[in-house]
């Protein structure tokens, strides 16, 4: 009786392990997928690839007085108070987020595109990236355009753009913010 009761087990037994593996397998493939990606990635694409260019312009590249390497996008072939636009902070921006922007204004003003520190072609050194550091990077370029401008500021880009025409409104015709995001609280500073 033990063989019959031994016999009906054995197909089970076998499922089970089939149905172990299979799960074995299933929870494996996103190691051997990221395995697979990080030996694609090391091989085949070009990590020493040049950086194109954001925006279809003269790309003017200067010297902060404290953020470093600043590189702007300008078309200063128009006439009338310079435009300065700002993008965002993500994971891949840079000046190409304002570039609708730009060919919209370029040709009937001057017009100057930001890439902020740690984006396109502005320095990307190991520091601290912090308000106060895009604030001054802002500060350098409207010093650099040399007469109060318009100032347009996208998103996280809005936060900085703010701080600096705070502290140096001279600088500022105006300041349009779109989709402000961030206006987080300084230290010692209250949320109001």
């Amino acid at each position: 009786m033990n063989t019959a009761i031994e016999e009906k087990k054995h197909p089970l037994a076998k499922a089970g392990k089939i149905a172990t593996g299979a799960v074995g397998a299933v929870a494996a493939l996103p190691f051997v997928a990221a395995g697979g990606w990080m030996l694609y990635s090391n091989t085949v694409i070009n990590h020493k690839m040049p950086l194109p260019k954001a925006i279809d312009a003269e790309r003017h590249n200067f010297f902060g007085k404290t953020t470093g390497h600043l590189s702007v996008y300008r078309d200063t072939g128009g006439s009338g108070r310079p435009l300065l636009l700002l993008h965002s902070v993500n994971a891949a921006a840079s000046a190409y987020e304002m570039r609708p922007l730009f060919e919209h204004y370029r040709g009937a003003r001057p017009v100057w595109a930001l890439d902020l520190p740690g984006f396109g072609f502005s320095e990307r050194t190991d520091r601290v990236y912090t308000p106060m550091l895009y604030e001054h990077a802002i500060l350098d370029t409207l010093d650099k355009i040399g007469e109060p401008a318009d100032v347009i500021a996208l998103s996280l880009g809005c936060e900085f753009a703010a701080r600096a025409a705070l502290t140096h409104p001279e600088g500022f015709h105006s300041l349009t913010l779109i989709s402000p995001s961030g206006f987080t609280p300084g230290e010692g500073e209250r949320a109001s």
